[in-house]
Parts: C-alpha cells; sequence; structure tokens
C-alpha cells in the first residue's frame, strides 16, 4: 500500500487515501490519486482547492498512523 496523509496547523496528520492496485484511482473527499507502478508514482490532486485545504500533504510507504495511540 502507498498512502496520503494531511496536517492541519496544530493537528494529527489524518489519512486521506490510500492505495495498492497499479493504474486504478482512488478517490476520497474531493481528492484523487492514481498509483502509477511503471514510473513509481502516486500524484496526489485536487480539483478545486480551497483555503482551508492549506496543509503539509505526506506520502507514506506504510500506515503511520495508528488508531486508538496517542503521542506526546
Amino acid at each position: 500500500y502507498l498512502f496520503w496523509y494531511v496536517q492541519h496547523l496544530n493537528k494529527a496528520p489524518q489519512l486521506i487515501l490510500k492505495g495498492l492496485t497499479a493504474d486504478k484511482k482512488v478517490e476520497h473527499e474531493g481528492f484523487q490519486a492514481t498509483l502509477v507502478k511503471s514510473d513509481s508514482s502516486f500524484h496526489l490532486q485536487k480539483r478545486a482547492v480551497q483555503a482551508s485545504d492549506s496543509a503539509v500533504y505526506y506520502c507514506a510507504l506504510s500506515d503511520t498512523v495508528r488508531k486508538g495511540c496517542r503521542g506526546s
């Protein structure tokens, strides 16, 4: 799997998309990404962005945010 996370200011990262199947588009809440195995890419896109979309976006190779765990 590949994962896309969003982290808004002073908030914990939140999972927005995950992809497993090559060349298949995944979509969630206006975001979309396609895992392109031939060029090892997983680009995140959003057609209509708003000021509220301002954040840091992370792509990860594993599920880095665990439900039920708290950090300090």
